[in-house]
């Protein structure tokens, strides 16, 4: 009996895309990693920099740029095509390109056969993954977005590094959507199992920090 690899495709080859192949191969979470990006070359060299790059790894990961047909048989797909955020624009604002992308897209993926899960990067992620999961009339839990895990990240280093502790010691978390409408359920945040109110009202010396709404502000701005 034959073991079938862990295969995950990654759609878009941009700085999110190749950044995500490359935690996949340095964790070990796949065994073949393959790039499908309209840019053929720009896919093709960055499959070449993590084939280099897996070399003084442990575990074998395979790495190439492929066109649509070979997706079929990917257990995950991660999107994360689309253009770059520019200066002063929202993740709202690139609506319209994202979803231009996405219809090429859809049709690649209907045409390949794939029938796995989908975990969307594109911005605006919350939108994009509804998007997607109508579109392909695909079970909801089959298509994944992002969410907030990245506005939580932000919000943990802001705590972190204000209060001068380890981010292990911090449970924190954004609710909403990924954008500038999220927020903090500040009654659930702790610092090493200490509610933050308590903490700061305990410790005024000790430990301080910007005003709640003044962390909340620097975590939407965190990805301009």
């Amino acid at each position: 009996m034959s073991i079938k690899p862990r295969k995950v495709g990654v759609l878009g080859a941009g700085n999110v895309g190749s950044h995500v192949a490359l935690q996949i191969a340095v964790q070990g979470l796949a065994d073949d990693i393959v790039f499908f990006d309209t840019n053929n070359g720009k896919a093709e060299g960055e499959a070449m920099d993590l084939r280099d790059a897996v070399s003084y790894m442990p575990h074998h990961v395979t790495c190439k740029a492929v066109d649509g047909d070979e997706l079929g048989d990917c257990d995950i797909l991660v999107v994360a095509i689309g253009k770059t955020r520019q200066p002063g624009q929202t993740r709202l604002d690139m609506l319209a390109d994202s979803v231009e992308e996405c219809k090429k897209l859809i049709k690649v993926i209907q045409h390949s056969g794939f029938d796995g899960i989908i975990i969307s990067i594109t911005n605006p992620c919350d939108v994009i993954t509804e998007y997607l999961a109508r579109k392909l009339n695909w079970p909801k839990n089959h298509i994944i977005g992002s969410g907030t895990a990245l506005d939580s990240a932000r919000l943990q280093m802001q705590l972190s590094e204000q209060l001068n502790v380890n981010r292990r010691s911090v449970t924190a978390y954004v609710l909403g959507e990924h954008g500038d409408s999220s927020m903090v359920p500040w009654s659930h945040v702790t610092v090493g199992g200490k509610p933050i109110r308590e903490l700061l009202e305990e410790n005024p010396d000790k430990y301080h920090m910007d005003s709640f709404e003044e962390v909340v502000y620097k975590v939407h701005r965190g990805g301009y």
